[in-house]
């Protein structure tokens, strides 16, 4: 009777109340990840399917073993940690999960193109059903991405259950297009991704009569947290019946069809002066219909006219002479595409004459007054065996290798030089460019000094300011008083200056502006920074010995700096999420040359929003986008650091 206890006691511990084991390994390209196999995996030789659980932003880490440690803070891996063998039964057969669960890098906040790859490296290594890969994740690794990724083709992914987390719109017809069954789970109290944030890519599946229909089930009272992962990753029956694993071993990669076949017909060769023809091309798909045809021109001069680009015969007309490459893209039922190209080769019996580009106009500045001018010239017919270069216009000048595509110049004096080129083909033709060289004088240069930072009481500071000119002198300094509260300057016309009465805390900027001989001005700023001393008095009470007692009171003062709360940062968009446009707020501690650009979710630059000087102060900007995204990054370039907020935008 013990014996037998014992065994039922033995038995209940494995199978229910003992944590499972979850080995740390690294990939051969050196990512860490969380391995869990089936008990009989060593002794087996049966194919088993896998899951691969990709784990939110709190998780990431080295890939080393006590990094992966917190790998098991939330979803599939914690279940393993408290005991789940990941077996189950559907459809009176028991089958058991191996259970990858890889590691993401403290410096990237998503899964973006590392999903595919890591499929890709457990099919080689494990003995997984390639028809069996299932992928889930919550936050964000809720892994949408990786179902419409470039690298999943045609398909590794049976199923998809994305938790607490949102996607692409677009991407996700792609999801549709291949297939994949989703269950998409969000709790009805997240803040960190709303409801309408975590059905933008089912919608997109929809949009396009995705064929299973995703699921999408709001956990009630679910937040960002264990509140709604716990419920949805549970084991048991208790919140959901099936639960996500029975719904995964219900499915298998889902069938995407054969692609269909491109032709875009034979190349052909015209002589001018005939200069258009048609390129007959068609499309067939072995199992569906073709339902769309794209022409596109890859490649060859850009003077073409194209008209009919979406149907399968293309009609190209104005062509030159030259090699023209078009590609031809037809699309099946099944979105699925196929390419073919076809050449249009152009020749010439008429010779042409050469072309020469003389180059970009140029600017010096003095003293300097030499330079060398590049030509560049071509002949699609022949060869140029020629150039020549001569002055038409400007001063005088010294001119050298005027024989060759490189002329080197030396000016005499300030004002616009002109020259022009000319080249001659193997065939006599010539064609001619000109460009300009201009030099001006050099402009002043004006130093206002470094800023200072004073303490009152001291209430005045000597600014001194220095001008330099590369090609004159300096003849006049002015001092002037830019912004702040009100302040003395004395004797503004000299170079250095004493400034008085800045008994007011704050930031006191001034001008100078430097005049040469020439009349030309430079200007130049320095900011002045005035904080205000206060004095805290306290009183302590101490009493003097022999027969009379007096209290004296001891005043201590304690000295304060009020500091300029004032500091260069960017604000949070607003409104945020907006619909067509919004407002960026950032705040500049100095003036300076400041840059705010807008980029998309994948890094892609949008617009530059401002590229200038700016003073010191509050600022703001409006932004409205030309095509609606779901994302956007702002970044403000200041004070020699990069800052940025994320911004979203209502679908």
């Amino acid at each position: 009777m013990r014996g037998f206890i014992l065994s039922l006691f033995l038995f209940i511990c494995v199978t229910s109340g003992f944590a499972q084991t979850q080995v740390a390994k690294k990939t051969s390209y050196g990512r860490g990840y969380l391995e869990y196999v089936p008990a009989d995996y060593a002794s087996s030789s049966t194919l088993y399917p896998c899951i691969v659980f990709l784990h939110g932003a709190g998780e990431r880490g080295d890939g080393s073993p006590a990094a992966l440690e917190k790998v098991k803070t939330n979803g599939v891996p914690k279940f393993i940690k408290n005991g789940s063998t990941m077996c189950f039964t559907v459809n009176g057969k028991t089958e058991c999960f191996i259970v990858l669960s890889p590691q993401q890098t403290t410096n990237k906040w998503s899964w973006t193109g590392d999903v595919i790859p890591f499929i890709k490296y457990a099919l080689s290594n494990y003995r997984i059903d390639p028809n069996r890969v299932y992928l889930t994740g919550l936050s964000m690794g809720g892994g949408w991405d990786a179902t419409y990724d470039p690298l999943n083709e045609p398909n590794y992914i049976a199923a998809f259950a994305p938790v607490s987390t949102t996607g692409d719109y677009n991407g996700a017809k792609l999801t549709a297009a291949k297939k994949i069954p989703v269950w998409a789970f969000h709790g009805d109290m997240d803040t960190a991704f709303t409801l309408f944030q975590g059905k933008v890519p089912l919608n997109g599946m929809n949009s396009v009569g995705a064929s299973p229909a995703p699921i999408w089930t709001i956990v009630a009272g679910g937040s960002h947290s264990g509140s709604t992962w716990d419920k949805v990753y549970s084991p048991t029956h208790t919140y959901y019946n099936p639960n996500v694993y029975e719904w995964f071993l219900g499915k298998t990669k889902p069938a995407v069809g054969l692609p269909p076949v491109a032709n875009a017909g034979t190349d052909k060769l015209i002589t001018l002066p005939i200069n258009t023809v048609v390129l007959n091309g068609s499309g067939s798909d072995s199992d569906g219909q073709v339902v769309s045809y794209s022409w596109n021109q890859l490649s060859g001069p850009t003077t073409a006219t194209t008209s009919q680009l979406n149907q399968s015969a293309l009609t190209v007309s104005n062509c030159a002479e030259g090699t023209y490459t078009f590609s031809l893209t037809v699309t099946d039922n099944n979105n699925m595409t196929a390419v073919d190209n076809t050449s249009i080769i152009i020749e010439n019996n008429i010779n042409q004459p050469p072309t020469v580009n003389a180059g970009s106009d140029k600017w010096l500045t003095l003293p300097v007054t030499t330079t060398t001018l590049n030509a560049t010239a071509s002949d699609v017919d022949g060869s140029i065996v020629s150039y020549q270069w001569i002055k038409t216009w400007g001063p005088a000048a010294t001119l050298t290798n005027v024989n060759t595509s490189s002329l080197s110049i030396v000016g005499s004096t300030v004002g616009t030089y002109t020259f022009k080129v000319t080249v001659t083909d193997d065939k006599g033709l010539k064609s001619s460019d000109v460009v300009n060289v201009t030099i001006k004088k050099a402009l002043p240069v004006a130093n206002a000094g470094a800023d200072q930072q004073i303490i009152s009481p001291v209430s005045q500071t000597t600014l001194i300011g220095i001008g330099t000119d590369a090609d004159g002198t300096i003849i006049n300094y002015a001092w002037t008083q830019s912004s702040g509260p009100a302040a003395v300057i004395n004797n503004s016309g000299l170079p250095t200056i004493q400034v008085s009465q800045l008994t007011t805390a704050g930031q006191y900027v001034f001008l100078l502006t430097v005049t040469d001989n020439d009349n030309q001005k430079a200007t130049d700023y320095v900011t002045i920074n005035v904080s205000q001393q206060t004095t805290t008095s306290q009183t302590s009470m101490a009493r003097s010995s022999g027969s009379q007692e007096e209290e004296e009171e001891v005043e201590v003062e304690v000295l304060q700096q009020e500091i300029s709360p004032m500091v260069t940062s960017l604000d949070q968009n607003y409104p945020n999420p907006f619909s067509n446009q919004t407002t960026i707020p950032f705040t500049l501690q100095r003036s300076q040359y400041v840059v705010v650009k807008v980029y998309d979710f994948f890094g892609t630059e949008i617009k530059t929003l401002i590229n200038e000087e700016l003073q010191a102060g509050e600022h703001s900007v409006t932004f409205s986008p030309s095509t609606p995204n779901q994302f956007f990054l702002i970044k403000l370039i200041a004070d020699g650091k990069l800052f940025s907020v994320k911004a979203t935008q209502l679908q």
